[in-house]
């Protein structure tokens, strides 16, 4: 029986770091990717190695690393006018240099994935209510998506939904202790867009699986997040139920 758990597992163990699937795999390089497959990205106000070298944004934005994953050391960032900034995610308001200093909190020069300068500020993609963007994570086999997580903050907790290729949902297929199955979550605004613009994407990856993570802008269309060749940690994280374990498994295999 083919097992998405189970190639993922072998990827992780036999895929070296010079790996072509890692070209772009960090926030700076993946713009290139997103140039390549003609998605747009999210605007870049400024880029520094040095926060002390970005000056504070006077419009919603998200301050992050360009090399860590699982959201650490991003923040985002709405200004109250009055030199505080709330992250939308918690409700929480701070200062611009208490903002540096959680920032500077987040780096782990060593580790499996290290969390590393340099410092990006860029456009913080919002939906028609103003409130951030869900992010679509897809699933994709080359080029093909066959299952996306949708999720969305919703002030401490994040929420989540499971969509197949045919943008049907199909319940919680993964058990997930950090999010909230929440069915009510809406459809995105073009889904056949975001399909095309994975498969896009994926056809500059060298890699048979690769998630590809999108926003869905209310009148942009598909914007591009970042690519995850391992998503998750499989040695944490819930498997996929035994039947998208091996949908998802025969998928990996016919695009190898």
């Amino acid at each position: 029986m083919a097992s998405y758990q189970a190639l993922l597992m072998h990827a992780i163990a036999t895929r070296p770091k010079t790996h072509p699937v890692w070209r772009y795999n960090d926030k700076v390089s993946a713009r290139a990717l997103a140039h390549l497959a003609g998605v747009p990205h999210p605007e870049t106000y400024a880029q520094a190695d040095d926060l002390d070298d970005l000056d504070p944004p006077d419009v919603p934005a998200v301050l992050k690393p360009a090399h860590g994953c699982s959201s650490r050391g991003v923040q985002l960032l709405i200004p109250n006018g009055d030199g505080t900034y709330t992250d939308p995610r918690t409700g929480c308001s701070r200062t611009w240099g208490e903002i540096q200093h959680r920032a500077r909190r987040s780096l782990t020069p060593h580790g499996t994935v290290p969390v590393q300068p340099p410092w990006l500020l860029e456009e913080l993609v919002t939906d028609t209510d103003g409130t951030p963007a869900c992010d679509w994570r897809m699933y994709t086999f080359g080029g093909k998506v066959e299952v996306t997580l949708q999720t969305r903050a919703d002030r401490n907790r994040w929420q989540s939904k499971w969509w197949d290729n045919q943008w049907r949902e199909v319940g919680l297929i993964r058990p997930n202790r950090t999010m909230t199955y929440t069915p009510t979550l809406p459809p995105p605004h073009h889904p056949d867009d975001l399909l095309d613009a994975a498969a896009r994407i994926h056809a500059h990856v060298e890699a048979p699986f690769v998630r590809i993570d999108l926003y869905d802008h209310p009148t942009k269309g598909p914007m591009f997040g970042e690519i995850t060749p391992h998503p998750g940690n499989p040695h944490k994280t819930p498997p996929f139920n035994p039947e998208w374990d091996e949908r998802l498994g025969r998928a990996w295999e016919a695009a190898l």
